[in-house]
């Protein structure tokens, strides 16, 4: 039978047929099923109105399917391997959560517009996997490592944002936050979970048990309730190349607590900071292998008998001749306060800088940068410690000017600026000693063309493509998991729950630009200041950012 590329793949054909006279009536069913066709790939759009009926066939972006468990209960069947899912918010049905099938890759962070995984930009196009209160937004059961979850928020769930049980699904690039239990909890599970920001839910960011041994590596994991990773009688977890701080958020909570570890962890090239109880700590079990961590400023560093080797710990009176090769010394973050800033990138003073041990070259650090380089230029390239390799370039790594600290100079930095303009010290409530770069009590035309000089600067470790843009900050990432709005309330509330749309940006920009030059054509002292052709750039830059966005539309 030839069909309709109007048909949705695998469902049915129904023929019904009638036959009446005067006195009889006769009728027949006949259901032809559809084959799999179309591809290999499945394409999810969100509804513009949730209540509306999902007619899409997911054969392209035009027909997409409306809701993403139409395309995971499609791909269980073996029709499909990839689910490309457009930005928005969705919900998996009541009861119930969306449910990784082996083999199939599930990718968020599309426009609705792109022909490859590549393409999208999943920190820029937000997908919203939200629980909406039940117990799990994601699970895994049962399915190995060929199902994967990649460029999802996952948020607004009872137990946990993503429960795998004896699962080892491949988690990569996605945001889990916002939720009333664990962030991610595995039982008999071995998931991979890579470049991840998991922070902001109510118990632990990840809570492993029952012989799991997942390996954790390029995570952000910060200001978790309890603990920043919690393992109860765990197996050979990997714990590699994470930020891990500010964890145990409602007072008590460890950056990694072990409890009835059944064989030794590897814990390797971390940076665990400022966690309201120890760093790591070691109730019972197997002891951990702590090797090339920076341990710095929680509130005990290692506790339980834990011991570290070649590592950075606050605390420690070990030098060259420390059996551990540990050293005690200030690990001289780019940051000069990386407890507000959340930047625990290392400066090129570090003497963390190429005194770790061992060899990774195939691995990347927190930046997804080379595990392995040259940092101190003596020809020697040598692992460092904690989980940032440090890389210099022209740019550097740190600026006074990005007073957030997120490795980027942009409106953010400006819009502080414009606030505090020509307001002095003690003045002012809008006075903010950030703006203020020479320290002379006042934001003036000196500060002004310091901004200038660093617009648009970008640290060497910066990247736009991962969650790092937005963990960096105190509670700068806490808006990224606002709880979304329910499916079942208005697309205009829905959209009101995110980020600034980017008509927004656009309006908040064409302010910003208009203000500056009021500035300039007001104000001689200030064309006196700064060269004309330097201030022309700058605004220039300013109005290409206008376009790009405007080309967004």
């Amino acid at each position: 039978m030839e069909i309709s590329e109007g048909l949705e793949p695998l469902s049915n054909i129904v023929n019904w047929v009638e036959i009446e006279s005067d006195d009889y009536f006769s009728w027949a069913v006949e259901v032809t099923g559809v084959c799999c066709y179309g591809g290999d790939i499945i394409y999810v759009d969100g509804l513009d109105d949730p209540n509306a009926e999902d007619v899409g066939t997911g054969l392209s972006w035009d027909d997409a399917y409306g809701r993403l468990d139409k395309a995971l209960e499609r791909a269980a069947k073996g029709c499909g391997n990839q689910i490309w899912v457009a930005k928005g918010l969705y919900n998996p049905p009541p009861g119930k959560s969306f449910e990784l099938v082996e083999g199939v890759g599930v990718y968020g962070g599309f426009a609705g517009n792109e022909t490859s995984v590549e393409d999208r930009k999943y920190v820029q196009n937000k997908t919203y996997l939200s629980a909406d209160g039940g117990d799990y937004a994601v699970s895994a059961s049962g399915v190995d490592d060929t199902a994967v979850l990649d460029g999802f928020i996952i948020t607004g769930a009872a137990v946990a944002g993503i429960f795998c049980n004896n699962a080892d699904p491949n988690i990569i690039n996605c945001a889990i936050g916002n939720n009333q239990g664990d962030g991610i909890y595995c039982t008999a599970s071995d998931a991979k979970i890579n470049n991840c920001l998991i922070a902001y839910n109510e118990a632990s960011g990840i809570f492993a048990k029952a012989q799991s041994a997942p390996i954790v590596s390029g995570c952000f994991i910060h200001n978790n309730d309890d603990h920043g990773f919690y393992c109860k009688d765990t197996a050979s977890i990997v714990i590699k190349n994470n930020f891990i701080h500010h964890n145990g958020a409602d007072g008590s909570g460890d950056g990694i607590f072990f409890d009835s570890a059944d064989s030794s962890a590897t814990v390797r090239n971390n940076t665990i900071a400022h966690n309201a109880d120890a760093g790591i700590n070691k109730a019972s079990g197997v002891s951990p292998t702590i090797t090339n961590c920076i341990i710095w400023g929680n509130d005990t560093q290692l506790a339980g008998l834990c011991i570290a080797t070649y590592s950075c710990v606050q605390g420690s009176t070990g030098d060259n001749n420390d059996p551990n090769y540990n050293i005690g010394t200030d690990p001289n973050f780019a940051d000069s306060d990386p407890n507000t800033s959340y930047n625990y990138h290392l400066g090129p003073l570090s003497p963390c800088i190429d005194t770790g041990f061992g060899t990774y070259t195939q691995e990347k650090d927190i930046d997804a940068e080379d595990r392995m380089n040259d940092g101190n230029g003596d020809q020697t390239t040598t692992v460092d410690r904690g989980a940032d390799e440090y890389h210099n370039c022209d740019a550097g790594v740190y600026s006074q000017v990005d007073f957030n600290g997120d490795g980027i100079i942009n409106l953010n930095e400006y819009a502080a600026l414009a606030q505090t303009w020509l307001v002095e010290a003690g003045s002012d409530p809008n006075w903010n000693p950030d703006c203020d770069f020479n320290n002379d009590d006042i934001v003036d035309l000196i500060d002004l063309h310091t901004f200038l000089d660093d617009w648009l600067w970008m640290a060497c470790w910066k990247s736009l493509q991962t969650w790092q843009m937005t963990s960096m900050g105190d509670s700068i990432g806490e808006d990224l998991f606002t709880e979304p709005m329910s499916m079942t309330q208005s697309f205009a509330q829905q959209q009101a729950a995110k980020p600034l749309s980017i008509e927004e940006q656009i309006v908040q920009l064409k302010g910003n630009i208009e203000l500056l030059e009021e500035i300039w054509d007001e104000d001689e002292e200030t064309q006196q200041a700064i060269d004309e052709k330097e201030w022309q750039d700058f605004m220039e830059r300013l109005d290409e950012s206008l376009e790009n966005l405007v080309e967004q539309m």
